[in-house]
């Protein structure tokens, strides 16, 4: 009676534990992009974002699917941003996730060898936002300095940088923000290499709170462990970006555009191996895994 007591017990944590299992989210690129992402192109007025067609924002050479160069399989996927005004943001997005949670994100990003090191300003490459407010649109104020993503990798000059953004303020509307105070930790990171591909993991216990915890690992190296707020009092959630965002291109920065010194005609990048998994480990999100 005792064994099969033992046996049923054991049946039962298997179902559990089955049960509890959270699936890993693939994007290998090698097909058409999983109806998982959207995407982010420019500003609100953009035509090609306001069209939202795939087909038109790959001809534009914005976004698309290329067989060369590769962490893993057949494909990656490619991002550019020209130089011009109105021209600063390639990317595509996720859906939120809850405040709270816990999440991992493996990618991998490939930076080419004729990349230009920008002295002045930074392209960020992956990132975490957020979209305080009931109508997901108090974030968008262009220019206030309060849309700033909790958490963001970026390349700066000719090194990885990853800054925190976090606030406990609750904003519901507009008159909130005379309330609104971020507060911006940065970590600057090793060089980073050209012509090769660098991975990366962020594990992630989403909170504004002191309970928050931020994880990341470069090739096999764990480079940060920052425990403490890492987002926003956002009731939608942080949501993932990954691509080229490149702020000192708006519209509205028009002057500080004219005054750099280095004229990079494009920023071009790639990423491959994209992982997510809610409540999972590093093996299972790193790049190259099976």
């Amino acid at each position: 009676m005792a064994s099969i007591t033992f046996i049923l017990a054991l049946v039962a944590q298997a179902v559990l534990a089955q049960t509890n299992t959270k699936s890993v989210f693939v994007e290998g690129f090698e097909g058409k992009l999983k109806p998982q992402w959207h995407y982010g192109i420019n500003g609100d007025k953009d035509p090609l974002r306001i069209k939202n067609d795939p087909k038109a924002i790959e001809e534009a050479g914005l976004v698309r699917i290329v067989d060369a160069p590769v962490r893993a399989g057949k494909h990656s996927i490619r991002f550019e941003v020209p130089r011009r005004p109105g021209s600063f943001r390639s990317e595509i997005a996720m859906q939120g996730v809850p405040l709270f949670s816990d999440y991992w994100y493996g990618f991998s990003i490939f930076i080419p060898a004729d990349w230009v090191d920008d002295p002045q300003d930074g392209d960020i490459v992956a990132q975490w936002h957020g979209s305080a407010g009931t109508d997901k649109k108090q974030f968008k104020v262009e220019g206030d300095g309060k849309g700033r993503p909790p958490v963001a990798l970026a390349l700066k000059g000719n090194i990885w940088h990853i800054t925190l953004n976090s606030s406990d303020a609750v904003v519901k509307d507009a008159k909130d923000w005379e309330k609104f105070a971020t507060k911006r930790e940065q970590f600057p990171l090793a060089a980073f290499r050209k012509g090769v591909w660098t991975d990366w993991v962020f594990h992630m216990r989403w909170s504004y709170k002191a309970d928050g915890l931020v994880e990341v690992w470069q090739d096999g190296k764990q480079v940060l462990t920052h425990s403490g707020p890492n987002c926003y009092n956002d009731p939608n959630g942080p949501y993932f970006k990954i691509g080229i965002y490149h702020p000192a291109w708006k519209d509205f920065e028009a002057e500080k555009m004219a005054q750099q010194k280095v004229i990079i005609s494009s920023k071009v990048i790639y990423h491959d191996e994209i992982r997510v998994v809610q409540n999972g480990q590093y093996k299972k999100v790193t790049p190259g895994a099976r």
